[in-house]
């Protein structure tokens, strides 16, 4: 099964850095492109500052099939 998910990228890597996760995979499967967490913080503000949309803020907590 394939799910979508819609999310604010702020929130995501703000998630990912205060988990301690190993970073981000974007297209699993397929291209397996991988964001480190150290590229995640090293540009940690600037997700804050450009990729913040506080209208997706609650789409973590919904699915798209």
């Amino acid at each position: 099964f394939k799910y979508s998910q819609i999310v604010n990228v702020a929130t995501l890597v703000n998630f990912v850095l205060s988990e301690d996760m190993d970073g981000i995979i974007i297209n699993p499967e397929s291209d397996n492109v991988l964001i480190p967490r150290s590229e995640l913080l090293k540009y940690c503000l600037g997700f804050e500052k450009f990729a913040n949309d506080e209208r997706l803020s609650n789409a973590i907590y919904y699915l798209f099939i």
